[in-house]
């Protein structure tokens, strides 16, 4: 085996790298890190690893060819991603392996030897990367990947199917081990799933069997826990809208998990749902469970009274509802009259509450287009001074790659 000296160059690291893919058979040591090509893809810049990624996926087509073993091969450029964590390397090897061929056989042995490992370090937590969450990460978008690529006419699609089918039975068989990266990869792949109609029953399926662990977990990450808290507010950005379209009694369980956690951090809460708010996908439905949820979270803080809670969730629906206008004022109307259902009695009962909800249908009635409505706002505003025409939004970093969520989530 290729021994590896503490610095290299590109080149030389590529050379090794190259080298070590090669190896039909590879003797893995029980220290991932240290075998030549991890140790060697740690020198590739960007560029280099890319290449290595397209490079790993031509061998492992040839080993399949040649009917040799491409479990080790895959175990060995996942133990590369997992090391260096580079998302732009992973995806290409996903996409290089694709585009090797049309054969259905070489695309679920591929999805068999990343559940395998996955299952084999769950199991037993044999190296100190985060290889599972690797290995479950490359599985779901591998799998995505061929869902989404259904549509070429040299793939059997019939046979396309199958695979991405295996994929999601298997994640759903392994859905009770107590696991935060198997659960995530399941609603993850299952909400992306182009096979919508049978994916969104296994869906349901999966939020009513761990869905309201799932959600609490998350929510208390973003409030409690800075290493995980970016990570789990765009992992709800991108899938809360399912949880909300699942069946009735599914999406009022995960109104209570939201309106457990406002009454909690009632400070917070707020600028996590105006961050959410212009985070969250702008497309009708999912507009449109923005607007009821938020309106019913708002209707909750006017029932227990908390004014400035109310005050502030009533800022960040009209904000909300003030995008709906810009985007499509056609759908400003019906929303707005839903609205107005949901607050309901509230708008008619007596006492400092009607005072609140009036000023609320005040605005709702100026985001109409009524100026006299508009004029008392503006009223309104001035007798308020000091206090902020909208909420704070949260702080957020950047969106992070599959890889990074799974791995800060599942830590």
């Amino acid at each position: 085996m290729t021994h590896v000296k503490e610095k290299l160059t590109v080149d030389e690291a590529k050379q090794i790298s190259l080298e070590e893919l090669g190896r039909p058979q590879v003797r893995l040591s029980n220290e991932p890190r240290k075998h030549p090509l991890v140790k060697a893809y740690r020198f590739l810049d960007d560029q280099g690893r890319i290449e290595v990624s397209r490079a790993a996926a031509d061998q492992i087509y040839q080993h399949f060819q040649n009917n040799q073993r491409i479990d080790q091969a895959i175990y060995l450029m996942c133990l590369c991603v997992a090391a260096e964590k580079h998302w732009d390397s992973a995806n290409e090897f996903l996409a290089a392996s694709l585009a090797q061929s049309s054969d259905v056989s070489f695309f679920r042995e591929i999805a068999i030897a990343l559940l395998d490992i996955a299952d084999i370090e769950l199991s037993g937590a044999t190296t100190k990367l985060p290889l599972a969450e690797t290995c479950l990460v490359l599985l779901t978008e591998y799998g995505l990947m061929l869902a989404n690529h259904q549509g070429r006419s040299s793939l059997d699609h019939k046979g396309v199917s199958s695979v991405v089918e295996y994929i999601s039975t298997s994640l759903l068989a392994r859905s009770n081990i107590n696991s935060t990266a198997m659960r995530i990869s399941l609603v993850h792949f299952l909400a992306h799933c182009g096979e919508k109609k049978h994916a969104t029953l296994q869906l349901n399926r999966v939020i009513s069997r761990f869905g309201h662990s799932l959600l609490e977990d998350l929510l208390r990450a973003f409030f409690d826990d800075k290493k995980k808290g970016n990570a789990a507010f765009f992992f709800l950005v991108e899938h809360l809208q399912y949880f909300f379209s699942a069946s009735a009694a599914l999406a009022n369980m995960s109104h209570d998990v939201l309106k457990h956690h406002m009454l909690k951090y009632p400070n917070e809460f707020p600028s996590f749902l105006a961050s959410y708010s212009d985070w969250a996908p702008q497309d009708t439905e999912s507009s449109v469970l923005s607007t009821r949820h938020i309106s019913l979270l708002y209707r909750a803080a006017i029932d227990v009274y908390q004014r400035p809670l109310a005050e502030a969730l009533g800022r960040v629906l009209l904000k909300h509802l003030g995008k709906v206008k810009d985007t499509s004022p056609d759908r400003l109307q019906d929303q707005i009259e839903a609205v107005n259902e949901i607050l309901g009695s509230a708008a008619v009962a007596a006492g400092p509450r009607q005072i609140l909800v009036g000023e609320f249908m005040l605005s709702l009635q100026a985001l109409r287009g009524d100026a006299r409505a508009a004029q008392r706002v503006i009223s309104l505003s001035r007798a308020k001074r000091g206090k902020d025409s909208l909420v704070k939004l949260a702080k957020v970093g950047e969106k992070p790659t599959p890889l990074e969520s799974m791995i800060q989530l599942a830590g």
